[in-house]
């Protein structure tokens, strides 16, 4: 973060500089966050390992007999999923800001999503 102000106070380097050492990182950054979070989520819907082969693994949806044998709270599971859906709008807004769009689809792909995802 420190790299923007840098380059702007001593105006030094040029704007793919500038754009190297932020759109590229932050999205790589982003996305190995989002797939952190995913695999919180599938390690939480996925608890009940000693039944787990691969016929029962669910990779979303939450296999719900299995959390009431667990006692596993349902805010675990959907604090857990607005965290991944948080994840998820901000990994396409990182997306989009790689393209110069108009205004309106820069509000929609951009904006929006940093405002609905909570960053």
């Amino acid at each position: 973060f420190l790299w923007i102000d840098l380059i702007r106070t001593y105006a030094i380097g040029t704007p793919e500089l500038l754009y190297e050492l932020t759109k590229v990182p932050n999205l790589v950054g982003g996305t190995f966050f989002l797939g952190g979070i995913y695999l919180v989520c599938f390690e939480l819907i996925n608890r009940d390992s000693e039944k787990l082969n691969h016929k029962n693994i669910h990779y979303l949806g939450v296999h719900t007999e299995a959390v009431a044998d667990l006692r596993i709270e349902k805010a675990s599971y959907v604090g857990s999923f607005m965290y991944l859906i948080g994840a998820v709008l901000y990994t396409i807004s990182q997306v989009a800001a790689f393209w110069h769009s108009a205004p309106l689809w820069h509000n929609r792909l951009i904006d929006g999503p940093l405002i609905l995802g909570g960053f």
